[in-house]
């Protein structure tokens, strides 16, 4: 089975990441920063901060 990672950018939801429902956390997150959305955000935008909850949001922080 699979499940949805919702991502969100300074509280905003910007795109969701598809991936394995027994998939490990470190796997989950490597399927996230693969993801070309995830990668666009993280390379046009100043990071603070990523707060990944397991298995339920990952958060990005960007200085605006």
């Amino acid at each position: 089975g699979t499940k949805e990672i919702p991502v969100q950018v300074n509280g905003k939801l910007k795109t969701c990441v598809t991936v394995g429902a027994d998939a490990s956390a470190e796997e989950i997150l490597t399927s996230i920063k693969a993801d070309a959305k995830v990668q666009e955000i993280l390379n046009t935008n100043k990071v603070k901060k990523e707060i990944y909850v397991p298995g339920k949001i990952y958060n990005i922080v960007v200085e605006k």
